[in-house]
């Protein structure tokens, strides 16, 4: 992911890439991503890792750690709402099949319960960072714009499984189809491969690509992908249909 979006001629900065982090460290990374933004910045957060799911209310909707700490989609909606300018947010994560047995249900319902709420976590946050300034579904004024690609099950759809564009790269479904909607091949230490001249997940073939385009794409492609595992991946999207951030 992030040799795509350094491959993305508009971008200006691109930050390290972490991993294994601790809940500590990773609320610090975002910290420091406040110093670097300003009113007009776009920035963007993604996030690929585990997940939780658990009818505790408390942690209904959380990351989790390598320290095995969570945070809580509020907790990170509220530490994202200090970075200036727009925030778009992409967790591409999963938590496991014991957390949906503690709470019943089908796979489908738990899965959409747990995107619910990571979209209700960021949903009233406003674009001058008032939480208060705006309601639940007022997109056009929303700081956030958020895409969630949970996977009920993370061994069915963990990094590693082979068949995903056909070379088997260790990177999750949804990441993978993103970085294919955008025309590039996985990357091979600091080589950026392209597809062609043209990103699949421009539908209407104007040079750009929409937040709503990228997950429209990325959505069905990893959906096709997973569907042998019998519960295909259900991503969901919150926010304009209009706003560019790859081109």
């Amino acid at each position: 992911m992030k040799g795509m979006v350094s491959d993305l001629y508009h971008t200006k900065y691109v930050a390290l890439d972490y991993s294994d982090l601790t809940k500590a460290e990773i609320l610090e990374k975002i910290r420091s991503m406040v110093n670097n933004s300003f009113d007009e910045s776009v920035t963007l957060f993604y996030y690929s890792g585990h997940g939780l799911y658990s009818a505790d209310e408390s942690k209904l909707g959380a990351l989790y750690a390598i320290d095995g700490n969570y945070i809580t989609f509020k907790q990170l909606a509220t530490e994202l709402s200090k970075i200036k300018g727009r925030v778009i947010v992409i967790l591409d994560s999963c938590y496991s099949g014991a957390s949906i047995k503690s709470v019943g249900g089908s796979a489908e319902d738990s899965l959409d319960t747990f995107n619910d709420a990571a979209i209700e976590a960021f949903s009233g946050y406003s674009l001058d960072s008032n939480p208060n300034g705006i309601k639940s579904g007022e997109l056009k004024q929303s700081k956030f714009i958020v895409i969630t690609a949970s996977a009920y099950n993370h061994a069915s759809y963990a990094t590693g499984k082979p068949g995903y564009d056909g070379n088997g790269y260790q990177q999750s479904a949804f990441t993978a189809a993103i970085i294919k909607g955008m025309g590039r091949k996985y990357p091979i230490g600091a080589k950026i491969n392209r597809y062609g001249n043209k990103e699949p997940a421009d539908k209407n073939e104007d040079g750009k690509v929409t937040l709503w385009e990228i997950y429209s794409y990325a959505n069905s492609t990893a959906r096709s992908w997973t569907s042998k595992n019998g519960d295909p991946q259900r991503a969901k999207y919150y926010g304009p249909e209009g706003e560019v951030l790859f081109w």
